[in-house]
């Protein structure tokens, strides 16, 4: 946040935005799988809202939400949501069907077969999470090619700009 605060007054918007990316982003979404989900993220997440009002130049106690829509800068619980979609989109041929398991035709049979989770430290884990999310998201998409996957996610989380993990349950999709 140093560095952004003594370019920001000699750089123009492209560069201070480079300097974000390449500063900041790089490093936040380093091995973001693995902490994404911790209850210490949410400290990383208040330092990624600092950043993105540096970038914009607005005052310390203003809303970031609009920031980060008008910047096209993912929010770090969204980065982290994209990183495990992706992760699940990258294995989903490899993963058991709900219509591998049940020889009837159901309504779910192409979704993605969830193990049974009894402790909240394995609901919190990054692969049972991802499994869920990607069983919540339209046929089409889960089918669609990895570009295009990845892309209409990416959009889609760009234009809700969520603040939680679990803001993703509530973006239509």
């Amino acid at each position: 946040l140093y560095c952004l605060r003594k370019l920001r007054p000699i750089v123009n918007d492209d560069t201070i935005m480079l300097a974000y990316h390449g500063l900041f982003a790089s490093r936040m979404a380093y091995g973001i799988i693995l902490w994404g989900n911790s209850s210490e993220s949410q400290r990383i997440f208040r330092l990624q809202k600092q950043a993105i009002r540096i970038v914009c130049r607005k005052p310390a106690g203003s809303h970031a939400r609009p920031l980060f829509v008008e910047s096209k800068v993912l929010t770090m619980p969204a980065i982290y949501v994209l990183e495990v979609l992706k992760e699940i989109k990258k294995d989903s041929s490899s993963l058991t069907r709900r219509g591998d398991i049940n020889m009837h035709l159901t309504r779910q049979a192409d979704q993605i077969d969830v193990p049974r989770a009894r402790l909240t430290k394995t609901q919190r884990h990054w692969m049972y999470l991802g499994l869920k999310m990607f069983n919540h998201l339209p046929s089409d998409l889960r089918h669609s090619e990895e570009k295009t996957f990845q892309k209409r996610i990416r959009e889609k989380l760009l234009k809700e700009c969520i603040y939680t993990v679990d803001g993703f349950w509530e973006v239509e999709f």
